[in-house]
């Protein structure tokens, strides 16, 4: 389960990482500069020790699904979480994001309840943006348990009661003709998200 990252762009979507039931494992090793420009989406990380152990510049990480992690593994015991970003003073990281509400295209994990001790440890000194994620909680307070090391978390998502998701679907028609525009530009400007002016890979 141990996929070396160091100085390679990557991009990887819809992979599930399980492990078994010692739950001894990292899924995901991350170092170097490059991951900076290299993206993890829409994976699940189940039953593993560590889901991202990132010593280098920290990569996009969107929709992804974070549980059954122990508080600690291994021998010696060292502590177990959905991402742990290394302290690294050899390197001169730009910080990174594990989600930014400005940005509709970062954030959105889920840290499920099922993760035993922190979901994310963070060594470094700076706050890191993590933002827009699900934390198994209800109240932002309660993300403190859940998080080691300086961060900024707020705004969080929380649990719904909807009986749909809180998406947007838009179809464009031609006025005069009522045909589908499929290359229209979209802008949203009553929001606290950035313009949208491209997509990626569906993604707005």
């Amino acid at each position: 389960y141990l996929l070396d990252m160091n100085d390679v762009r990557m991009k990887i979507e819809n992979v599930a990482f399980v492990g078994s039931a010692e739950r001894d494992v990292t899924a995901i090793l991350i170092d170097g500069m490059a991951p900076a420009d290299s993206l993890i989406g829409a994976c699940t990380f189940m039953s593993v020790g560590v889901g991202l152990d990132i010593g280098g510049e920290i990569p996009t990480i969107r929709r992804c699904i974070f549980g059954d992690i122990p508080a600690e593994f291994g021998d010696p015991l060292r502590p177990g979480a959905g991402i742990i970003l290394r302290a690294n003073d050899s390197m001169t990281a730009t910080g990174g994001v594990i989600g930014d509400v400005s940005n509709p295209g970062q954030g959105r994990n889920d840290f499920l309840e099922t993760i035993e001790g922190f979901a994310v440890i963070n060594e470094r000194t700076d706050a890191i943006l993590m933002q827009n994620n699900f934390w198994g909680v209800t109240s932002e307070d309660e993300v403190l348990d859940r998080v080691s090391g300086p961060a900024t978390f707020v705004p969080i998502l929380v649990s719904s009661s909807a009986i749909l998701a809180s998406s947007v679907f838009c179809t464009v028609w031609n006025e005069s003709d009522q045909k589908r525009i499929t290359d229209a530009a979209l802008d949203l400007t009553v929001s606290s998200y950035k313009s949208i002016t491209d997509n990626t890979d569906g993604l707005y």
